[in-house]
């Protein structure tokens, strides 16, 4: 019997190596984009999050002034209106409720990224646009997400929206 010549088999240990190196290198690749995802993920759910809490905040201060909300204070209200410190002076209940719109607005820009938010009585809430009536008041807070496709047709903007009947 005849031995195979030992410079047939010469370099072959090494190529299973480097096969090995490069399998090992693409499921590390695949291990990172995970990671990278799962990173993003849970910073969308951070602000989701944030505009549920937000949502409430608003839903809390609209059962707080239950007088603003009988003479018309809180329909169809955005942006960020100037009005004093309601909170060390006293005030109308106009005025508390331009003062809450404004400060949860501030608190919208500080705490989402491009973070606005409306409050309005609405009868159709299947649309983004406020229709006035209804007994039901729309809380609406958009914000914008590097996670959402830029090719998307809402421009990367996440809209949530919370109805309350206070």
């Amino acid at each position: 019997m005849k031995q195979p010549h030992k410079l047939q088999s010469k370099g072959f240990t090494l190529i299973e190596v480097l096969v090995a190196v490069v399998v090992l290198s693409i499921g590390l690749l695949g291990l990172a984009g995970m990671q990278l995802a799962g990173l993003q993920n849970n910073q969308s759910a951070l602000y989701r999050s944030i505009a549920t809490y937000q949502a409430w905040d608003m839903a809390d201060r609209l059962r707080a002034n239950s007088v603003g909300i009988d003479d018309g204070s809180y329909d169809n209200r955005a942006g960020n209106p100037a009005i004093d410190n309601c909170i060390s002076v006293g005030c109308t209940t106009a005025q508390l409720a331009s003062y809450d719109i404004s400060t949860w607005n501030a608190d919208n820009d500080s705490l989402l990224p491009g973070g606005t938010g409306t409050v309005c009585r609405d009868s159709d809430l299947s649309t983004d646009a406020c229709e006035i009536g209804g007994t039901r008041f729309a809380i609406r807070i958009s914000w914008v997400d590097d996670r959402t496709r830029q090719d998307d047709p809402d421009g990367g903007v996440n809209r949530f929206l919370y109805t309350v009947q206070p």
